[in-house]
């Protein structure tokens, strides 16, 4: 399927988006889980290891910019896409979705349910990239953030950052346990301990599905952040 948008190819590219998003006010938009299609990926049901090959030089130079920005003091700070996840819910659409996109191929291609519609039968050849996003320090915290402040953004950016919250567990073998542990400990639980961490969290997500404009893709990933941690600190 073709977006009609070209395929990002640089982290300059992405910026360059993401200043028109912001300039067209996109998250006002009627539909906006469909702009996603301006960053130029396809549908991750139907992403080949041909088109990841393609797209693994941008998914580098991102994660080189959000594990070393902070290392470079000459960097321009509206360089570091990270910040820029605070600048608005039109740049955070498509932010955390250019982070979204290499893990919803990988839960597509291990769906064992049949409702993913997947039939690449190919081995998830980028766990790496995947393993990169889901251990990022900030970009966790943010997530976590966005899910107790969710009445802060519109429904597609709080989807976001449920998905790549649920995606933080040794399941599709891109984590390992102790480190997905170690995640969930300190970036989802926020350092409280198990018990009011996870009820903390309960709390906030229990909050995002009440919200009137909630849709059943939210509520799939809520409830799949609290399956993935239950099954990481305490399944077998």
């Amino acid at each position: 399927m073709s977006t009609g948008y070209d395929t990002l190819q640089s982290v300059e590219d992405l910026i360059g988006r993401l200043n028109v998003a912001a300039e067209r006010k996109v998250s006002q938009s009627a539909d906006p889980d469909r702009l996603y299609f301006s960053l130029g990926l396809p549908l991750p049901i139907k992403t080949t290891n041909a088109q990841l090959r393609e797209f693994e030089p941008f998914y580098i130079d991102l994660l080189e910019n959000i594990e070393n920005n902070n290392n470079n003091v000459d960097d321009d700070e509206n360089n570091n896409i990270l910040d820029r996840l605070d600048s608005s819910d039109d740049e955070a659409i498509l932010i955390l979705y250019a982070f979204q996109f290499p893990l919803l191929v990988l839960m597509a291609r291990k769906d064992v349910s049949g409702n993913a519609k997947c039939y690449i039968n190919e081995e998830y050849t980028i766990p790496d990239i995947a393993e990169r996003i889901v251990s990022n320090k900030r970009l966790l915290d943010w997530c976590r953030k966005c899910i107790t402040e969710h009445y802060k953004h519109i429904l597609t950016v709080v989807g976001g950052a449920a998905c790549i919250l649920s995606s933080v567990n040794p399941l599709q073998n891109v984590m390992t346990k102790s480190k997905a542990k170690k995640r969930i400990r300190k970036n989802l639980f926020c350092d409280d301990g198990d018990v009011p961490g996870f009820a903390d969290l309960r709390k906030d997500l229990a909050k995002v599905v009440s919200r009137k404009d909630i849709n059943s893709t939210v509520v799939v990933h809520c409830i799949m952040v609290q399956l993935h941690v239950l099954s990481t600190l305490y399944g077998k």
